[in-house]
């Protein structure tokens, strides 16, 4: 888990960004998303079985129902080549706070 303080300076080093904008370049897309069914199906819980023989904390249902009750609290972005989903990241906020959970 990675927690973020939004009250300091976020700082991204140059080559993040020229990786970035390389494979944005190539055709990778980062879109913020509600549905969280396409990462949770396609890619956490065969991933997470498949190198860890393990579960999400949350199941699909129960981000879905957190989600409609914090929709300001959880932020799904997932990554795109072409139309397949290939990875992504829920960011839980709190406060000033953000943890995410990611796969690839």
């Amino acid at each position: 888990v990675l927690a973020i303080d939004y009250l300091s300076l976020l700082r991204i080093h140059k080559t993040k960004l020229k990786r970035y904008k390389k494979l944005r370049n190539i055709g990778f897309e980062i879109r913020e998303s509600h549905n969280f069914s396409n990462f949770w199906n396609s890619v956490l819980i065969p991933r997470l079985a498949e190198k860890h023989n393990a579960e999400p904390v949350h199941n699909l249902e129960e981000i879905q129902l957190l989600n409609s009750k914090f929709p300001e609290n959880i932020i799904q972005f997932d990554v795109y080549l072409k139309d397949e989903i290939l990875a992504g990241i829920t960011i839980f906020k709190k406060l000033n706070i953000a943890k995410r959970n990611q796969k690839s």
